[in-house]
């Protein structure tokens, strides 16, 4: 169940909006991108895209679906981990283009091996400036 949820071309706000759907419109939940913050799946009128996982709502475990490459895109990695090499979950960053009122930008968070995957558009170039932003605290 969702609420206002986006279904992108490839995962990440930086690719364009495929469709819109309201709360109550149930998906299926075919794959997940490295990282497992956005997963590929299958919308009503047979319909596919990403949609960013924290925005889903289920009783499923999201994590078991299997893992899949999205294609046409540039992956900006990185890992976090504290002076003993322990990874660091939950740490976001913000990947942003130049400046002004809405520049570019690609927000991430580390998963439970301290890495984050940001997928960008194939034509994205320039300098963009990675900087952190959050830390979300997991029990």
């Amino acid at each position: 169940m969702v609420d206002n949820l986006n279904i992108h071309t490839n995962p990440g706000y930086l690719f364009p909006v495929i469709r819109m759907y309201k709360q109550g419109t149930t998906f299926t939940v075919l794959a997940k991108a490295p990282g497992g913050e956005w997963f590929y799946v299958q919308a009503p009128e047979n319909i596919t895209g990403w949609v960013f996982g924290f925005l889903l709502q289920t009783d499923h475990d999201l994590q078991a679906v299997p893992v899949i490459q999205p294609e046409n895109v540039q992956l900006i990695k990185g890992r976090v981990t504290d002076a003993q090499g322990t990874p660091i979950r939950g740490i976001g960053f913000a990947i942003v283009q130049g400046t002004g009122e809405r520049p570019p930008r690609n927000d991430v968070v580390t998963d439970a091996n301290g890495e984050f995957f940001a997928f960008m558009p194939a034509t994205a170039s320039g300098e963009w400036v990675v900087s952190y932003t959050s830390i979300c605290l997991y029990k």
